[in-house]
C-alpha cells in the first residue's frame, strides 16, 4: 500500500494468495485468466508529533484543549480480496512472460492501530497545563491499541510477471503438467482509499475512574481527515504456477524432439525445436 503525507508513510508488509485459472496456448502465444484469492498485511507508519483536540469537555463540563504526544504509531491493515486477471504473453523454450490487468475486489479488511501516547490538558483560566494526573486522563507513555473494520474501493491493477518453466528444456508428449516459477509486480491504477472524517485519536464520552487511560482510542489513519492523498496498492513477489495440459484437435508429433505441436501456417515446422 502506497500513501504519503506529512503524517504517514508506507512500510513493507507481507501477503500471499491462491487461485485457479485457464491458460490458452497457441504456438508461443499465451492468454491467461481465472479467479484468485489474495491476502495481505499492509502497513503504515505515522510520524511522532504533538497534536491537539480543541474544546474537549471533561467530566465536570469544563472546556479545555487536550494535547497529546504520539510516538511509535503503526497501522496494520489485514486485507482479503478477490482478483480476476486478464493477462497476455508468450513462452519461448523454457522462459515466459505475461502482462495485463487484474480486477481487485475487496472482500474483507480490518485495521489494527497502536501507538504510545502522553497527554496534558490546557485549561484557559489556568496558568500551567495539567499533566501527570492519570485520574484526569493526563498521563505519560501509555500504549493504546484498537481494531476497526475498514473498506477499500474497487481497483484495477496493472500486472506483469516473468519466469521460467522448471524441468526439461523441451516438453515431451508424455508430459501432462508443468511448473513455472516467476517474479511478478501488481500496481493499482485507481485510488482504493475510502475517505473518512475522524481524528487520529478520540476520547470516550464516559470514563472509568479506575482506569482513565483507556478512554483514548486511536483510529486507523486512512479513516481520518488527515489522509487526503490517493492510496495505491503495490505488490511484488514470487509466483509458483502448476498447469495441467489439456490439448484438443488432431495431434502432431515432431520426429526430432517428439513434442506434440501445432504447425505454423503453410509451414510444418515444430514450434518447439524449429525442426
Amino acid at each position: 500500500m502506497l500513501t504519503r503525507s506529512d503524517k504517514a508513510s508506507p512500510a513493507i508488509g507481507v501477503g500471499g494468495g491462491v487461485g485457479m485459472g485457464y491458460e490458452m496456448q497457441y504456438n508461443q502465444f499465451l492468454l491467461q485468466t481465472g479467479l484468485h484469492i489474495n491476502g495481505a498485511i499492509e502497513k503504515l507508519k505515522l510520524k511522532d508529533g504533538d497534536f491537539v483536540l480543541r474544546s474537549s469537555i471533561d467530566t465536570e463540563d469544563y472546556i479545555f484543549d487536550f494535547w497529546y504526544h504520539q510516538k511509535d504509531r503503526k497501522d496494520n491493515y489485514t486485507v482479503t480480496s478477490l482478483q480476476i486477471p486478464l493477462l497476455f504473453g508468450g513462452e519461448f523454450n523454457r522462459f515466459y512472460f505475461l502482462a495485463g490487468a487484474k480486477a481487485n475486489i475487496n472482500i474483507y479488511s480490518k485495521a489494527h492501530a497502536s501507538g504510545v501516547y502522553s497527554s496534558l490538558g490546557d485549561y484557559e483560566p489556568m496558568i500551567d497545563p495539567f499533566e501527570d494526573m492519570p485520574n484526569h486522563q493526563f498521563f505519560s507513555n501509555y500504549y493504546a491499541v484498537s481494531e476497526e473494520k475498514c473498506k477499500f474501493n474497487f481497483d484495477v491493477m496493472l500486472s506483469g510477471e516473468i519466469g521460467i518453466r522448471l524441468g526439461n528444456l523441451y516438453r515431451t508428449s508424455s508430459d501432462r503438467s508443468k511448473v513455472r516459477l516467476a517474479i511478478y509486480a501488481d500496481y493499482g491504477l485507481l485510488d482504493c482509499h475510502v475517505k473518512g472524517d475522524k481524528d487520529i485519536v478520540s476520547l470516550a464520552q464516559t470514563f472509568n475512574a479506575g482506569d482513565m487511560q483507556t478512554s483514548i482510542h486511536p483510529h486507523h489513519f486512512l479513516s481520518t481527515k488527515d489522509a487526503t492523498n490517493p492510496v495505491h496498492n503495490l505488490q511484488v513477489g514470487i509466483k509458483l504456477t502448476y498447469l495441467l495440459n489439456s490439448k484438443v484437435g488432431k495431434k502432431r508429433f515432431c520426429p526430432m524432439c517428439n513434442d506434440e505441436f501445432v504447425p505454423r501456417k503453410y509451414k510444418k515446422k515444430c514450434v518447439i525445436c524449429l525442426y
